[in-house]
C-alpha cells in the first residue's frame, strides 16, 4: 500500500500505552503512540500493522476488541496465546 503496512489510529482518549499493555495479555503486540514521539506525545494514537494473512488479522481484531473493552472498562483480563501482530 502507498501509505505503508500499518494504520495510525486515533483513540477516543489517551490510552494507547494501556491498550498496548493489555493487548499483549491477549496475544497482540502493539506499538503505543508515545514510542513515536517525545514527552508523552501521541498517547491518543496506536500503530496497527496489517501485513499478516486475513484469517490471522481477523483473529487479531477480535482479540484487540476484547483488550480495548478491558481498557475502557478497567479490566485486565487474559486470553493468552501467540502474538499475532508485531
Amino acid at each position: 500500500p502507498g501509505g505503508g503496512l500499518s494504520l495510525w489510529v486515533e483513540l477516543d482518549a489517551p490510552r494507547s500505552t494501556a491498550l498496548a499493555a493489555i493487548a499483549d495479555r491477549h496475544g497482540i503486540r502493539l506499538a503505543a503512540g508515545p514510542r513515536f514521539g517525545v514527552d508523552g506525545a501521541f498517547e491518543r494514537f496506536t500503530r496497527l500493522p496489517y501485513s499478516l494473512p486475513a484469517p490471522v488479522l481477523e483473529d487479531a481484531v477480535s482479540r484487540l476488541a476484547v483488550a480495548w473493552q478491558a481498557v475502557t472498562e478497567g479490566h485486565a483480563g487474559s486470553d493468552a496465546g501467540l502474538a499475532l501482530v508485531a
